[in-house]
């Protein structure tokens, strides 16, 4: 069963239940200023003043929600960026989704209309008669094809309105996609008529829209013939025994009347046989289940006419020929349609076992040196050793930075200013003296020329000295190779798995989205593409830089370690025992001589007082 479609306009009812799927016609009038100004420069159905573009009608097949997805990321937010833009530009307001032409613009030949002058629309023409021609036939693999030949004849006014019309074809039936392809777009004489076509989505429904417009003005009756070929284009409903050709000539989404609307069917010689005899037509507009004007038959049944007579505007025709079960191979859709989905999960399969690998690798072989077994406090920080070095075996290299220049104010290099605003601060060099290779060129980064007295504002953008600055962490890096704190390894190793899992994210992207452009597999294909990239990542995480510790490097490692135990813990009990009461420390006592004699004193004349 076809799912439920979104259609510019009423649709006309199916009785029994079934549901409908056609390829309903869109006829949009060209604005005289902007359209002929895109012709000019050879950009022709760009973009159009006035709101909506085309008015869609019959019954259109939604497009799968991952096709849609993909399509709204790639190029939905620069469109509507692009149109709305126009829009506000040229001041035209929009229009609802059931108009059938865009107005046009004033320009200085056709003057705008002065107070209480109405100005007739765009939309103010008709149809005098449209007629599709169905050639119904198989492939060889048994699928259905349709070459579908339109015949639409338009009367414009006499007034300079309108330019042409735009088509807008369905490219989907009953969810997926019917390989649409446009073969030629004529007069009824069969000269061609100038065209562009391009592919157009509302986010949603996605149509073929082919734009037929003339440089000058059209009037009168205007013939338009377009012709284009489809495959699977036949329904299997879920409430009958049967396979049907069920198809809206017109569609219901028109503000025009028709004088004549009619199709005719031709069967293929190889599908007569499979005809159960059954056939129906309906017209007229939302819910009708009226029965077209005229329905008639061939003797064998390979022909089928149905005709509508004039209809109203927002009015239709629909034509329906039943065929036995199993007369058409139903399109597959499913994640084994075509190999590009297997492919993709196959490079996204690779690129896990080279995640996995890497991931054991990392843990083995590829791991820092075994340091010391127990970490204990120590007092002093180590000998010979930067804070740079310090933060590259700590893994605090984003810190390391602030705190050598932390280091730079405690040492007296460098002395911190307050700046007018709040933290703001400025660095003021005093010496360089005291400082190793590594901190005297980071020194000299802030402060190129080393003349004391110097100041740097920190908080003043820079480009050049966080350049300075990150490569010093590089030259740091390469430092640390040198002195022999770590080691690169991997080898051939390494290489053949960054190359599996980049080759393999490529393979599994390319194949996943020819899935999904295919519309296969439902949303499995991305998945598959999700996975291949999270898999390449995790590999490159892994295996990108491998650098562990050496033998001295985890001894440096654990040794600072062993420091920020002693301040952290350490130095914090020694504290906490010191200042408490039982912990205090004690000296003995040792009485005042002065202040002994005194008390002696004190003693001997109290008695002497206290006679009688």
């Amino acid at each position: 069963m076809p799912p439920s479609m979104v259609v510019a306009g009423p649709r006309i009812a199916r009785p029994r239940g079934r549901r409908r799927t056609a390829s309903g016609p869109v006829v949009v009038e060209l604005e005289h200023l902007l359209m002929s100004s895109i012709m000019r420069s050879g950009h022709r159905n760009s973009l159009y003043p006035g709101g909506v573009l085309s008015d869609r009608s019959g019954r259109l097949s939604r497009v799968g929600g991952m096709r849609r997805l993909v399509h709204l990321l790639l190029s939905g937010s620069l469109v509507l960026a692009v149109s709305l833009g126009a829009l506000v530009l040229l001041g035209v307001p929009t229009s609802s989704p059931a108009s059938a032409s865009v107005p046009g613009v004033t320009t200085a030949e056709q003057p705008a209309p002065g107070p209480g002058t109405l100005r007739s629309g765009t939309d103010d023409f008709t149809f005098d008669s449209w007629h599709s021609e169905f050639r119904l036939g198989l492939t060889e693999d048994g699928h259905s094809t349709l070459t579908t030949t339109e015949t639409i004849v338009a009367r414009f006014p006499d007034e300079d309105q309108n330019h042409g019309i735009r088509r807008a074809i369905p490219t989907h039936y009953d969810a997926h996609p019917t390989g649409l392809t446009l073969v030629s777009v004529t007069d009824e004489n069969g000269t061609p008529r100038a065209s562009e076509s391009e592919t157009t989505s509302d986010n949603g429904p996605e149509f073929l829209t082919v734009t037929i417009a003339a440089d000058d003005f059209v009037h009168g009756a205007q013939t338009y013939v377009i012709t284009y070929r489809q495959i699977d284009v036949t329904l299997v409903p879920d409430n009958a025994n049967d396979e049907e050709f069920y198809w809206e000539v017109n569609g219901t989404g028109w503000n025009q009347p028709f004088g004549e609307v009619s199709a005719t069917l031709t069967v293929a010689d190889a599908l007569v046989p499979r005809l159960t005899g059954q056939t129906d037509c309906y017209q007229g507009g939302t819910d009708s289940s009226a029965a077209c004007a005229g329905l008639t038959s061939s003797a064998d049944g390979s022909q089928v006419s149905a005709t509508a007579g004039a209809l109203g505007p927002h009015e239709g025709l629909t034509m329906v020929v039943a065929f036995e079960p199993g007369t058409f191979v139903p399109r597959d859709s499913s994640f084994t349609a075509n190999p590009f989905p297997s492919i993709g999960l196959g490079a996204a399969l690779i690129g896990l076992v080279a995640a996995i690998m890497a991931s054991v690798q990392r843990a083995t072989r590829w791991r820092n040196a075994p340091g010391r077994p127990t970490i204990i406090a120590e007092y002093l920080p180590p000998k010979g050793v930067n804070l740079l070095q310090a933060g590259d075996v700590s893994a605090a290299s984003t810190k390391a930075m602030a705190a050598q220049f932390l280091s730079f104010a405690v040492r007296g290099n460098v002395r911190v200013l307050e700046g007018d605003g709040k933290k703001h601060y400025l660095l003021e060099l005093r010496h360089a003296r005291g400082l190793d290779p590594t901190e005297h060129a980071l020194l000299a980064t802030l402060f190129p020329r080393l003349a004391p007295g110097t100041v740097r504002d920190l908080k003043a953008k820079d480009t050049g000295l966080a350049t300075a600055l990150l490569a010093q962490q590089r030259s740091n890096r390469k430092r640390m190779l040198a002195d022999g704190l770590r080691e690169i390894r991997g080898g051939s190793t390494r290489r053949w798995l960054l190359f599996a899992a980049g080759a393999s994210a490529v393979v599994a992207v390319v194949a996943s989205v020819i899935g999904l452009a295919s519309e296969i597999g439902g949303g499995w294909p991305a998945l598959v593409l999700v996975l291949g990239i999270l898999f390449a990542v995790a590999t490159m995480i892994m295996a990108g830089s491998v650098r562990p510790l050496t033998a001295a490097g985890s001894e440096l490692r654990d040794y600072l370690t062993g420091v920020k135990l002693y301040i952290g813990v350490a130095e914090a009990d020694r504290l906490r025992v010191l200042q408490s009461p039982a912990g205090a420390l004690r000296s003995p006592y040792r009485p005042d001589p002065a202040a002994v004699l005194a008390e002696a004193r004190l003693a001997e004349a109290g008695p002497a007082e206290a006679g009688p």
